[in-house]
């Protein structure tokens, strides 16, 4: 009888060795959920001009980039031409540049306030409802997805506003290599010359500005903004914006002129513009408390 207890205790002990490598070997484990995405920095689509706050500038100056001297030549602003010559025509460019893109950028900026969900096909995507100044309501679907050596974003944006009827249209596109110290933005706008009508599933979009850029942290990067709309009298004039700890600059190439024009300020408040149509071209500077000056 004791060795038949023993022999049963064998077998138990086996049977319980055996269940636990069975258990081990069978065992199905959920694939792990890839770390989420980060938003890449807002600043890889904007540039920072706000020296030139300082400087009040009418709509209509703006719109013409030009500064009317003429207007102030009895006022202490006659003392500061070069500096708001410079001004109107950072205004001026700034709002070339971000016609196409002050909406788009915007809504990106309020990705960080929603919740991403993974998908099936390895991104993580971001959807959100964003309301513009007009009160006109966006269905935003941001989208990125790690390759080997980038990240690929997209966003696509529905609206049914009657006056801006959009279906999936792709707002933007681009590529932000791992780290992300560089990268690139393709915006689009809606292409109103489409006849395809209510038979196209999404809204056809054509390119219109592109930003390539590099990121090496605050106060140290650069954007080239590229006007590559077909239509686009401005088509393929570049604006860069070069930041670094202590100086700033704009650099505008015209290319329907082929001319080229360059502002330039640092941080203790000097500066200087170059410009085809102010003073001949010729280098014109201004000091600490933007006073006109004779250049260095």
């Amino acid at each position: 009888m004791r060795n038949l207890n023993t022999l049963l205790s064998v077998v138990v002990v086996f049977a319980i060795f055996a269940l636990m490598g069975c258990s081990s070997d069978n065992q199905v484990t959920e694939p792990e959920t890839p770390d989420e995405l980060d938003l890449p920095s807002v600043s890889t689509m904007t540039m920072d001009v706000d020296f030139f706050k300082s400087a009040q500038m009418d709509s209509q100056a703006v719109m013409l980039g030009k500064f009317e001297e003429s207007s102030i030549a009895a006022s202490p602003t006659a003392l500061k031409l070069n500096y708001f010559n410079a001004a109107v025509r950072v205004f001026f460019l700034n709002v070339v540049a971000y016609s196409a893109l002050a909406e788009p950028v915007a809504a990106f900026t309020t990705a960080i306030h929603s919740v991403p969900q993974y998908q099936e096909d390895g991104s993580w995507l971001w959807t959100y409802v964003y309301i513009d100044n007009h009160g006109s309501e966006y269905s935003i679907f941001l989208n990125g997805k790690r390759m080997d050596t980038y990240v690929a974003w997209n966003m696509e944006v529905s609206c049914n506003d009657p006056n801006l009827l959009l279906d999936h249209f792709l707002w933007f596109d681009g590529q932000v290599a791992i780290g992300g110290h560089s990268g690139y933005w393709q915006f689009y706008e809606p292409d109103t010359s489409s006849e395809s009508g209510e038979s196209e599933a999404e809204t056809p979009g054509v390119q219109c500005i592109r930003i390539d850029w590099d990121n090496n942290g605050l106060h140290d990067r650069q954007s080239t903004f590229l006007i590559n709309k077909l239509e686009d009298t401005a088509y393929g004039s570049t604006l860069t914006f070069d930041e670094a700890p202590d100086v700033a600059s704009i650099e505008f190439f015209d290319a329907a002129n082929e001319t080229t024009g360059t502002i330039i300020w640092y941080a203790d408040g000097t500066g200087s513009i170059e410009w085809p149509d102010y003073k001949d071209g010729v280098r014109s500077c201004w000091d600490v408390w933007q006073f006109d000056v004779d250049c260095e």
